[in-house]
């Protein structure tokens, strides 16, 4: 995983399905790896008015490689 790769979640919690469906809101949501440090990535995501949020990579499903 490298800055500029699109991601999602790996794992779903049921309080996270609760809130998805009460707010009517996706709960698969995509996000844009900003930075890479290690094992940690910071990702944003443009549908949840652009929070950036801090994950281990094990966490989270590449979806789609940036091509420099």
């Amino acid at each position: 995983m490298k800055p500029g790769d699109l991601v999602k979640y790996k794992f779903v919690t049921e309080s996270s399905l609760r809130r998805a469906s009460k707010l009517g809101s996706p709960l698969v949501e995509q996000g844009l790896i900003l930075e890479v440090h290690g094992p940690m990535v910071k990702v944003i995501f443009p549908t949840k008015n652009n929070k950036i949020h801090t994950f281990m990579k094990r966490s989270l499903i590449l979806i789609s490689e940036c091509k420099e």
